[in-house]
């Protein structure tokens, strides 16, 4: 098997691990659960940082999000196009949140992860801005790209929030497309 399938295996594996139990994970749990011996385990991430660095790095990964993103314009409806949108966004933080939750207090503050943590940030708001430049030259939208963005992006978290944290059920993309549209609807 190749190092990245290796390494992938292993994230498939350790990432609901580590989204349950943090960085408190051991890693002979994560071998176990893997099917791989410690070793092998060591051979793909220098050490557990490593491993809880590269669980960040996945998780936040926007590239698929930021595919969604494109898909969705082809939709007319610009209630539909955001709904696509709403629902990936709701699905990216739900992923993304417990693992944060889970790693960033405690793990070791560098400067490469804060890096890391921008540069997939900027990418996704990038992406945001983007999709909202588009719905505002169809004539769907009206408003500055960079404050619908974050008021998008900020109701969607709110919405994967609802329901990674609390007993409650997130509240549906639809909902939250719904009062986004009444602030900005042409």
């Amino acid at each position: 098997m190749t190092p990245e399938k290796r390494r992938a295996q292993i994230l498939k594996v350790v990432l609901p691990m580590v989204a349950k139990s943090g960085a408190a994970i051991k890693t002979s749990d994560i071998s176990k659960a893997a099917g791989i011996a410690d070793g092998t385990l060591f051979r793909v991430f220098q050490d557990k940082q490593a491993l809880l660095d590269a669980c960040l790095e996945e998780t936040l990964d926007p590239r698929r999000l930021v595919a969604d993103i494109g898909e969705s314009l082809a939709v007319s409806r610009v209630e539909d196009c955001l709904g696509q949108v709403g629902n990936a966004l709701i699905a990216y933080y739900k992923a993304a949140l417990p693992i944060m939750h889970s790693i960033l207090p405690i793990a070791k503050s560098d400067a490469k992860r804060e890096t890391i943590i921008s540069e997939m940030y900027s990418e996704l708001m990038q992406a945001i801005e983007n999709f909202m430049s588009v719905l505002i030259d169809r004539g769907d939208l009206s408003g500055e790209p960079t404050l619908l963005a974050q008021v998008f992006i900020g109701l969607a978290q709110s919405s994967a929030l609802q329901g990674t944290f609390s007993a409650g059920s997130e509240a549906a993309a639809e909902t939250f497309v719904n009062l986004f549209l009444d602030g900005c609807r042409k």
